[in-house]
């Protein structure tokens, strides 16, 4: 049988070579490494992910696929189908910071991966280096104590560096395993540790800031799946663009509403403004969604709740909390979803104001976008 021919009209790459400072895990020194780590107790975090490992499925979607092996490698429920009864995280599930064909194009950035994390029922710790000579050995202390814990299996590491550092050989003193989701390009190697914290100097582009890496861990009330578990009916279709405006909008609606002296007369605004949206903010299988939304926004520690008008906030409230007694444990479950992933995409603009990279999404000052529980 012929073969296929492969089209002449653009170029193709099957792989690539690894770098000399590379150690091939599937080597015979890569096996030595490993059968030392284990002796020594660090190789709990690799069989925590191994199982899960996984090619992102674009060229650019490094941080989502790394992110879909963390949570399915952790057992986080995405309280969501996936095909026919299965609940389970594919990489076209993370969109709620941007768009999936504008990842596709340039990736995200670590701000935008803890973001995506918080969204989806982890704890996520983003560590930058500093880029001043002087904090290089405080820098990588941290980080070596970092991987000890991910490699015992109380955290797990997600590394964002550049591969273009790897050309240069480095030393070999310690090494740590890097199960890069590029697959198509490099198998797992191993890497001294000097050189996986220089890799993480080069400016993102899209931050003018360092790279750096996250330690992700599930949330303390997250409990490993069950079939039993309950799937959530809700989803924020926001992502942080996107809620930059309806933030934004809703804030102003409200400043301008503060005459206003019945809850009747600011629900019917707020449900008026959210209709007139472009885009329905929750995806879900049943109507009316506005009521779901209006207790995620005005959530107790949610810094659009002090704007309600002062002459109807207590009938909103008190209408509010009825309607969360009324819709008992199903309808308080759903908005603690829809919270912490409003409050996540709420974070994720504020790291990347305090990274001077700011897309508008924090609301009136610092806490404009904060919805919390």
């Amino acid at each position: 049988m012929a073969e296929p021919m492969l089209a002449s009209a653009s170029p193709s790459f099957y792989k690539r070579p690894l770098p000399p400072s590379c150690i091939p895990f599937s080597g015979a020194e890569g096996k030595r490494l490993f059968a030392q780590a284990m002796g020594e107790g660090n190789t709990e975090g690799y069989f925590t992910l191994a199982g899960q490992l996984l090619t992102q499925n674009e060229p650019a979607f490094c941080g989502l696929g790394t992110l879909c092996m963390v949570l399915n490698a952790l057992e986080i429920d995405p309280q969501r189908k996936w095909k026919g009864p299965w609940r389970w995280y594919e990489q076209e599930m993370l969109s709620c910071c941007r768009p999936l064909d504008a990842v596709a194009e340039v990736g995200i950035t670590l701000n935008e991966f803890a973001c995506l994390a918080r969204c989806n029922g982890l704890t996520a710790q983003a560590v930058q280096p500093r880029l001043d000579s002087s904090a290089r050995d405080e820098g990588i202390t941290k980080f070596r104590a970092d991987l000890k814990l991910a490699a015992t299996g109380k955290t797990t590491m997600a590394l964002s560096y550049s591969r273009k550092t790897l050309d240069r050989r480095a030393t070999k003193d310690d090494m740590v395993l890097i199960l890069d989701v590029a697959r198509f390009k490099y198998p797992s190697y191993w890497i001294s540790v000097d050189l996986a914290w220089d890799s993480m100097l080069p400016l993102d582009k899209a931050t003018g800031q360092p790279r750096g890496y996250c330690l992700l861990t599930p949330l303390p009330e997250a409990d490993p799946s069950s079939l039993l578990a309950p799937a959530s009916l809700t989803t924020i279709t926001l992502n942080k663009s996107s809620w930059a405006t309806v933030s934004n909008g809703i804030t102003k609606l409200l400043l301008a509403s503060r005459k206003l002296t019945s809850a009747s007369e600011v629900l019917t605004k707020l449900a008026s403004h959210i209709a007139s949206l472009p885009t329905e903010p929750l995806s879900a299988p049943v109507n009316p969604l506005a009521p779901l939304f209006f207790l995620a926004l005005f959530s107790r520690k949610s810094s659009l709740t002090p704007l309600i008008p002062l002459a109807a906030k207590e009938e909103v409230e008190e209408m509010l909390n009825e309607a969360l007694e009324i819709g008992g444990e199903l309808v308080k479950g759903e908005v603690e979803v829809l919270v912490r992933q409003l409050g996540a995409l709420g974070e994720c603009c504020r790291a990347e104001e305090d990274a001077g990279a700011a897309c508008g999404c924090a609301g009136v000052g610092k806490k404009g976008a904060e919805v919390g529980v």
